[in-house]
C-alpha cells in the first residue's frame, strides 16, 4: 500500500542531512523541484535521493484520511494503522471503525504505545454503547485521553425514563431498549410476539402458547405479557392438554355434547409457579378465585400448573378459540378448521351466538309439531338466552315449563323477573302480567322454570310461536 503525502505531515525539525535541493522539494513540491533532488532522473535505474536524508523520531500528526478498523474487545481496543505513529502527540486525529460496540469505560492501544482511555465531552469515560458496532467515529487525543468527537458527556451515561420517553423533549439522554420496552408496554391481555395455539391429537386437546414464529418461547424468541400492572416474560414451551375420557367443563353432557363450544384462554401468575395458562367456558374470570376446581363443572378452569395457586392470583384473558367433546363415555375432543370467527387472539370477553340441545318440562300437556332454536352467547360475566318455540298445533293448558340450560349456575337479577320477549299467538288475551324465575344447579346443568301468573293463557300449548329472552 502506498501512503499518500497529504497523510502524513513530518516535522521537518526532525529530519536532518537533507540536501539543499531535496530541501527545496520538501519545501514545494513540484516536478521540476523534486528531478533537481533525484540523483538519476532520466528515466533508466532507481529514482534516489542527491543527499540522502536522515529521519530521526518523525511524527504522524493526522490520519483523518484513512479509516482505521479497530481490533481487541469491547473495553480494550487496539488500533494499527498502516504507518505506524511513533508517539501520541497532542491533536493527533484517527478515524475510527469500531469491530465491536463498546463496554463502560474502555479504553484503545494505537500502534502498541500503551492503552489510553476513550472518552467523550473531555474526561468523562464513555458509558456501554456509546460506540456502536461498525459505526464511523472521529478520535482525537488531547495529551491526556483520546476523546471521541461528538458524543456529549451525558450521552449514554443516564437511561432516560419511561416519562422522559413519554415528554419527548431531552436529547442528551440515551432510550435504551429495556426503557423502550417499559414505555411501551402491552395493553392488558394483549401478546407480544405471541399467539395462542389449539390442537387435537389422539383425542386430547393441548392449548399451547407460541412465538409468532410458531415455535416455543425461548430466551431468544421471548413472548411477553402484562398480567395486571406486570409485564411478564415467557421463555419457555407453556401448554396445558387436557386428554378425552372426562366430562370436562360438562362440556360432553348431552344437551351441549357434539356441539361446538367457545373457550377463553387465560394467562394466570404467581410468585412460585411463574406463569400459567388455562382455559375455560367463562369469558369473565379475573382470578384464580372466578373459577371452579372441579373438572366436570362448567365453571371449571383447566390450568397448568396450580401447586401454589391462591385466590388473589391475577388471570388475564388471551384469546378465544371453538373446541368440541362428545358424548359419553368418550368424550373425545375435536376443534374446527380455524379462521378469523372462531380463533381469537386477543381479549375478547364475549362469544359466538351458540348453540344448545335444552330438554323442555311442562305442567300440561305441550302442542304438537313443534319446532325450537336455542342460542346463548357470553359476554363478560353475563349470559344471554334466547329460545324460540314454534308449534303447528295446541296442546292443553300449560302453566309450568321448564328447559335445560347451557350453564348449571344462573342466578336471576330478582325474584319477578319478565324473560318474555316477543308475543304468544293465543287469541286476544295474549299478555303475561309477570314470571316467576328460578334457577337450580347441579351436575347435568340448571334448568329454569316460569311459572304463568294473572292470565289463564295456555302458554307453550297453543299454536303459534314463542320467544324467551334471559339476560
Amino acid at each position: 500500500m502506498i501512503t499518500p503525502i497529504s497523510k502524513i505531515k513530518l516535522a521537518l525539525s526532525k529530519i536532518t542531512g537533507l540536501g539543499s535541493n531535496v530541501a527545496t522539494f520538501l519545501a514545494t513540491p513540484s516536478s521540476a523541484n523534486l528531478a533537481s533532488a533525484l540523483t538519476d532522473e532520466t528515466g533508466s535505474g532507481s529514482a534516489v535521493f542527491a543527499t540522502a536524508p536522515t529521519i530521526t523520531g518523525a511524527t504522524i500528526k493526522n490520519m483523518v484520511d484513512e479509516i482505521l478498523t479497530t481490533g481487541g474487545t469491547s473495553t480494550a481496543y487496539t488500533l494499527t494503522p498502516s504507518v505506524a505513529i511513533g508517539s501520541y502527540v497532542t491533536g493527533q486525529r484517527f478515524q475510527v471503525k469500531f469491530n465491536v460496540t463498546c463496554g463502560a469505560s474502555p479504553t484503545i492501544n494505537i500502534s502498541g504505545l500503551g492503552a489510553k482511555n476513550l472518552t467523550k465531552g473531555g474526561a468523562t469515560a464513555l458509558s456501554a454503547s456509546d460506540v456502536m458496532i461498525d459505526g464511523l467515529y472521529t478520535v482525537e487525543y488531547d495529551g491526556t485521553q483520546l476523546q471521541v468527537i461528538g458524543i456529549s458527556s451525558s450521552s449514554g451515561s443516564t437511561a432516560a425514563t419511561r416519562a422522559e420517553i413519554a415528554t419527548g423533549t431531552n436529547n442528551t439522554l440515551m432510550a435504551t431498549p429495556q426503557n423502550l420496552h417499559e414505555f411501551h408496554v402491552p395493553p392488558q391481555g394483549f401478546l407480544y410476539n405471541g399467539k395462542i395455539v389449539p390442537s387435537v391429537a389422539s383425542n386430547n386437546l393441548t392449548v399451547a402458547l407460541k412465538g409468532l414464529d410458531g415455535n416455543d418461547p425461548s430466551a431468544s424468541n421471548p413472548v411477553y405479557v402484562r398480567i395486571g400492572d406486570t409485564v411478564r416474560t415467557i421463555t419457555a414451551a407453556l401448554s396445558v392438554t387436557k386428554n378425552a375420557g372426562t366430562n370436562w367443563f360438562n362440556a360432553g353432557y348431552s344437551i351441549l355434547a357434539t356441539i361446538e363450544v367457545d373457550y377463553f384462554v387465560y394467562l394466570g401468575y404467581n410468585a412460585t409457579d411463574g406463569v400459567v395458562i388455562g382455559f375455560s367456558r367463562l369469558a369473565g374470570g379475573k382470578y384464580y378465585s372466578s373459577f371452579s376446581t372441579t373438572s366436570t363443572d362448567d365453571r371449571y378452569c383447566a390450568i397448568s400448573t396450580i401447586t401454589t395457586a391462591s385466590s388473589g392470583d391475577y388471570y388475564e384473558l388471551v384469546g378465544r378459540f371453538a373446541a368440541t367433546l362428545s358424548a359419553t363415555a368418550s368424550f373425545n375432543w375435536s376443534v374446527p378448521s380455524f379462521n378469523g370467527l372462531n380463533l381469537i387472539q386477543g381479549p375478547k370477553r364475549e362469544s359466538r351466538w351458540l348453540t344448545w340441545s335444552p330438554v323442555m318440562t311442562y305442567t300440561g300437556t305441550e302442542g304438537t309439531g313443534g319446532s325450537q332454536r336455542a342460542r346463548y352467547k357470553l359476554i363478560d360475566d353475563t349470559v344471554f338466552i334466547n329460545y324460540w318455540k314454534n308449534y303447528s298445533a295446541g296442546g292443553a293448558t300449560v302453566t309450568k315449563t321448564s328447559i335445560t340450560l347451557p350453564f348449571g349456575i344462573l342466578t336471576p337479577y330478582s325474584s319477578q323477573y319478565t324473560p318474555f320477549a316477543g308475543y304468544a299467538n293465543v287469541g286476544s288475551t295474549n299478555n303475561i302480567k309477570y314470571t316467576q324465575f328460578d334457577a337450580t344447579g347441579g351436575a347435568n346443568n340448571g334448568s329454569m322454570n316460569w311459572y304463568i301468573t294473572s292470565c289463564s293463557l295456555d302458554q307453550f300449548a297453543g299454536a303459534g310461536s314463542y320467544e324467551l329472552v334471559v339476560q
